[in-house]
């Protein structure tokens, strides 16, 4: 299994020509205690249920859910997926612009993660810009939907079919979803919603690094796609023949990250 420090990707948008961004001025505001309201969940949360992971068998659907905060004014919001674990799963981590004039946070590269979408703060489509990592997928379309056909569902798929997902997006709640109709084994992964500064709020002299201004806030998802028979019905029956105290420390080893290595 691949450690990945979370929030593999904003970096590489954020100062990869870091000297580019404009300085932030003073009314740029970048309230982390508004930002760290920002979830990621799964719509149903069934049992078993681990903040931060979820869990299902190939071709179920699922379907996840990025609710996000009012966005300062000068920000992304990115939708990314890795095939690695990362850590800090369960809360909101703030990353922090690094004392090095040319490169703002530490970041660690990642081969394999792609961009589902990127939004600017009303929450239309952008562009993907110069650093970020490439889009997911080979072939994107649309899905109209609703009698007004207000809902907009965009599919990605690659050319062997084997990577189907949509997301969607409502402005007006502030929601980004990712629809997984037929789940595929290789679609376990991190998936992750980010928060980016698009301005440079600069280095505070005499100060660390954790007291440097923020930059981005991330919340991630460990999504695990199970092959058939479900993983569930052998979880339960293990719980029932031991009883409850047993059954308790069961589920604790079965959540231990150990026990969900990506081969």
């Amino acid at each position: 299994m691949k450690e990945m420090a979370t929030g593999f990707l904003l970096v590489v948008f954020l100062f990869s020509f870091g000297n580019c961004l404009s300085p932030c001025e003073e009314t740029d505001a970048f309230n982390i205690d508004d930002l760290l309201m920002i979830s990621l969940w799964p719509v149903d949360r069934r049992m078993p249920w681990v903040e931060g992971e979820h869990y299902i068998t190939e071709k179920e659907s699922a379907e996840l859910q990025c609710q996000l905060p009012e966005l300062p004014s000068h920000s992304l919001v990115t939708v990314t997926y890795t095939p690695n674990y990362v850590n800090n799963m369960r809360s909101a981590v703030v990353k922090r612009r690094n004392k090095t004039e040319n490169s703002g946070v530490d970041y660690q590269e990642d081969d394999e993660a792609c961009t589902v979408t990127v939004l600017n703060t009303n929450f239309s489509e952008s562009v993907l810009h110069s650093g970020l990592v490439p889009r997911c997928g080979e072939s994107r379309s649309i899905l109209y939907g609703g009698r007004s056909g207000a809902s907009l569902t965009t599919e990605i798929t690659d050319h062997k079919g084997t990577f189907h997902l949509g997301y969607s997006v409502d402005g007006d709640r502030k929601i980004v979803s990712l629809h997984f109709p037929h789940s595929f084994l290789n679609q376990t992964g991190t998936y992750q919603c980010t928060i980016i500064r698009t301005c440079d709020p600069g280095i505070l002299e005499n100060r660390t690094e954790a007291e440097q201004n923020p930059v981005a806030v991330t919340k991630s998802l460990f999504l695990k796609v199970y092959k058939k028979p479900s993983y569930k019905e052998d979880f339960v029956v293990a719980i029932s023949s031991l009883g409850i105290g047993t059954g308790a420390l069961l589920i604790t080893a079965f959540f231990s990250r150990g026990m969900f290595k990506i081969d």
